[in-house]
């Protein structure tokens, strides 16, 4: 079957089975501590303490572990968590045999163990899934989670049993045992020191850039609110398992042990069919198996036989599983290598709600019952699976279904671009850096003028001088906002505006108007709008085809010798257009569409420009979006994209795209870049300006980082052969739009 694809690779199938055995050795002390505790205190509230003991170290340690994951060596991490906790048990071992045990000496050894349990999971989720080639990480996390719940069918009847001899202190010597195997088997990896040092020059240490990712991600930040919430609301079943077996079911340590057996049998289950249900559930995977878990757990606490206790225990260990595998696969999936450590460990962290839940399901059970406080903290659970159908959260299909919105991991430093590899490219004798800032979007509908003029200023900062405006956007009012905000660095920047445009393709009878008359009225509104008396770079958007190109040119040229107009470009022409306005005047610069998605310039367009020592700059970097692994269908696009008007994400050609775009994301992932960093590196190598359009911080703060990482010649030779001209499929614009343009 495809879960148990991952075993055939050796290094995955050592590591996979001792963690099996390390599960098994867990799994003896989960079920003999909470019984030991019950037995000492006839207490549901500490012995739902000593369950949660586990898991509250997490709290604090998870998130710097999670940062250390991304940066040193996986395997040495594990090797001293693994270390710790094999400390912790073989004390308690010890303790149990001597006859010292106490509730303060059970809590405290647990409590060691969950250090190294915090420790050791941001490193052990990130690590094991890399053992494997990225088309089986899917099936490898679910079946790590196999490892976890298999234990489960044996682990607890086997506790149990040692608990009712009287000879628990094997139970947590198998345990400690358990994490010297793993031990063992660690010691037989190769050490990732050089995919460490990768991982550093991607990212930085700082612990928060998990948050930061996670914060500019709305799928991911609601996929790890649910999984919090539903961490909380299901503790109840394990943390009060004992509880409801001894006092509502009447059971002895045998008969518990049995009890958390099966729960464990469906959890096994659940590892071998939740590929099959995600299939056949898709997008609702989440919110029907929690709703599931609630309904059985909710049998479970109003259950009055041994029974119909073990049918809906075995049914709640199934939805479970699949629950907590599609939550975890689908963050880890979600998360570029630099820093899928600390994301992870924010999932991690959100798992560690299970205190929370275990204290208010232990309260509850003081007072009403353990069998009231499950079926009431169940029912919330339902309550959750309802609110989970309304809300949209990403979907996990496979290891390369996910395609968030990549946000680069630290903001760019003043004057960052200045210091790249990337050479600056000259405009008209003024050298710019490579990357220009697009300022379209700023004007959208809905769009935060604040935000705007912030994201202006960020990109100043980080050294990019070259701003791309044009009368038409937002009628004008976007020329205003980008004079405004850089009104106070006017003379260090470089404002592009275009003019021409006076109708809507598909509208108007004249779309365009190139005319001498419409140059020069033109000229000057913008000139009143920018608050300058001489612009920059003054673009013709479209060639007008009721008026001669060179009769266009000669009324611009005209403005450049009145001082109107510092130098002119023109933008989506051929090479015929360019070689007859360049007989006319010198055009400093060329603006057409131009992207790993969109390659047509390269054969005659940029040859033409190099010849002529005109700057190319390319607009749609990132292929309107497409390229940046964002968007999986039409209605995630952002109000006015164009690309869900276009032909690449309609029903013919979307799932084919989609698929190359997703081979981007694996490629990008193995050199530490995100898919948008990616597709602007192969644009600069190109010799031409990457125009991507940023109307917010954190995509300027990613795309400024590109320049700072360039892709060897390996990684280029993969993305041309990924992506030769006419790979993606469809026409990049709507027809109206191509009715205006070369091609």
């Amino acid at each position: 079957m495809p879960a148990f694809a991952p075993l055939r690779v050796p290094a995955y199938r050592r590591v996979w089975c001792a963690m099996t055995v390390s599960h098994l050795g867990t799994y003896l002390q989960l079920s003999a501590a909470p019984w030991l505790m019950h037995e000492m205190t006839r207490s549901p509230l500490m012995v739902a303490l000593v369950t949660s003991a586990l898991l509250l170290p997490r709290l604090l340690l998870t998130i710097p572990a999670g940062a250390l994951s991304d940066v040193i060596d996986r395997r040495t991490i594990m090797l001293v968590a693994q270390a710790i906790s094999a400390v912790a048990t073989g004390s308690l071992a010890v303790v149990v045999a001597v006859g010292a045990l106490s509730p303060t000496w059970l809590l405290g050894f647990t409590l060691l163990l969950g250090v190294g349990s915090a420790i050791d999971k941001p490193s052990f989720q990130t690590m094991v899934p890399d053992l494997v080639p990225g088309r089986l990480r899917a099936q490898a996390i679910t079946l790590n989670a196999g490892a976890h719940h298999a234990a489960r069918v044996v682990g607890p009847s086997l506790g149990g049993l040692l608990v009712a001899l009287d000879v628990a202190e094997f139970a947590f010597a198998g345990n400690a045992l358990s994490f010297l195997l793993v031990m063992a088997v660690l010691t037989t990896l190769p050490r990732d020191r050089e995919t460490a040092g990768a991982r550093r020059a991607a990212g930085t240490r700082s612990a928060v850039e998990g948050i930061r990712f996670v914060r500019s991600h709305p799928g991911l930040r609601r996929l790890l609110t649910i999984t919090a919430f539903f961490t909380l609301t299901s503790a109840s079943v394990q943390a009060l398992l004992p509880s409801v077996a001894a006092e509502d079911l009447l059971l002895d340590a045998r008969g518990f042990g049995v009890l958390y057996g099966i729960f464990g049998a469906g959890a096994l289950l659940a590892t071998v069919s939740r590929e099959r249900m995600a299939l056949l559930w898709g997008p609702h995977m989440v919110p029907v198996a929690m709703g599931i878990f609630g309904l059985a757990a909710m049998a479970l606490g109003l259950a009055d036989g041994s029974v119909v206790a073990g049918v809906a225990i075995a049914l709640a260990g199934l939805a479970w599983v699949w629950t907590m595998t599609t939550l975890n696969a689908t963050v880890q999936l979600s998360a570029p290598a630099w820093v899928r450590g600390r994301v992870v460990a924010l999932y991690v962290l959100a798992v560690a709600m299970k205190p929370v839940g275990a204290f208010i399901s232990g309260a509850l059970a003081e007072m009403l019952g353990p069998g009231t406080a499950v079926t009431l903290m169940s029912a919330t659970t339902v309550a959750l699976a309802l609110v989970a159908t309304r809300v949209r959260l990403p979907v996990l299909g496979d290891a390369d279904s996910q395609y968030l919105e990549p946000e680069m991991h630290e903001p760019p430093e003043p004057n960052a671009v200045a210091d790249v590899a990337w050479p600056s490219v000259a405009i008209g004798g003024r050298a710019v850096p490579p990357l220009a800032l697009g300022c379209m979007s700023m004007t959208h509908p809905g769009r935060s003028e604040e935000e705007a003029r912030a994201t202006l200023r960020r990109a100043y900062e980080a050294g990019v001088r070259l701003f791309d405006t044009a009368d038409r956007y937002a009628d004008g009012r976007n020329e205003r906002l980008v004079a405004d905000a850089l009104e106070d660095v006017r003379d260090e920047v470089v404002i592009a505006t275009k003019f021409g445009f006076v109708g809507k393709p598909g509208r108007d009878t004249r779309v365009v108007d190139g005319s001498p008359g419409h140059v020069r009225d033109a000229c000057d509104a913008s000139l009143r709008r920018l608050r300058t008396d001489r612009i920059d770079l003054w673009y013709l958007h479209r060639l007008d085809p009721m008026v001669p190109v060179e009769e266009t040119v000669g009324a611009m040229a005209e403005l450049v010798e009145a001082g109107k107009v510092a130098r002119i470009g023109l933008s989506e022409v051929d090479v015929a257009a360019l070689r007859r306005a360049e007989a006319v005047h010198p055009i400093a610069a060329v603006q057409n569409e131009f992207s790993l998605s969109t390659r047509g310039a390269e054969s005659e367009m940029l040859p033409a420009c190099r010849a002529s020592g005109v700057a190319f700059v390319g607009y749609s970097p990132l292929g309107i979006g497409l390229l940046t692994g964002c968007y999986l269908a039409p209605e995630e696009l952002p109000d006015g994209n164009r690309l869900a008007r276009g032909p690449r994400m309609d029903e013919a050609h979307r799932a084919a795209n989609l698929e190359r775009v997703a081979a981007l994301r694996r490629l990008a992932d193995s050199c530490g870049m995100t898919p948008a960093q990616l597709a602007l590196a192969w644009v600069l190598a190109q010799g031409a300006i990457a125009l991507p359009g940023s109307a917010r911080r954190r995509h300027l703060d990613e795309n400024v980082w590109a320049l700072r990482l360039r892709p060897d010649a390996d990684v280029m030779h993969a993305l041309e052969a990924l992506f030769p001209e006419g790979a993606i499929a469809g026409a990049r614009k709507p027809p109206p739009g191509l009715a205006l343009t070369p091609g």
